[in-house]
């Protein structure tokens, strides 16, 4: 018997084709009685190489609390829709956190903790010069002997 403490927090992000994608996925989530936290604007988008043929695509997300199986359903009629370039479904990491909060800062380094860069000289290789024959046999006598 499923009880409130077992509804966890999701986050679905998709790209579609159209921007009536978003009224289909949230005809799908209703359907399967899932609570919508936060309905995501909608943004098109340029695609940085095509999917499924195509050069752009509508960006959305929404954050709703469900039941955990039944999120298998509706990856299955996301999978289906045609209509629906990708998707990804993400469990919140952190039950009874927002999802902003729940994701880890980022570690930024001010303009005055950035260490100095040392400048360091490169020191060209000595040219030698090539020997002639006639020098070369001398150095290989003086050697011998």
């Amino acid at each position: 018997m499923e009880t409130e403490k077992d509804i966890k927090k999701y986050e679905v992000g998709f790209l579609g084709r159209a921007e009536g994608v978003k009224d289909e996925i949230i005809k799908l989530l209703e359907s399967y009685k899932a609570e919508i936290v936060d309905n995501g604007s909608i943004s098109m988008i340029k695609l940085a190489y095509p999917i499924k043929k195509e050069k752009s695509a509508f960006f959305g997300y929404f954050h709703f609390n469900i039941y955990p199986n039944i999120i298998k359903k509706i990856e299955d009629n996301l999978k289906l829709n045609q209509q629906i370039l990708r998707f990804i479904m993400i469990a919140s990491p952190v039950s009874g956190r927002p999802f902003i909060e729940s994701r880890m800062p980022r570690n930024r380094m001010s303009s005055s903790e950035i260490p100095a860069i040392k400048r360091v000289e490169v020191k060209k290789p000595k040219v030698q010069v090539a020997l002639s024959n006639e020098a070369l046999e001398k150095k290989l006598e003086e050697i011998l002997k």
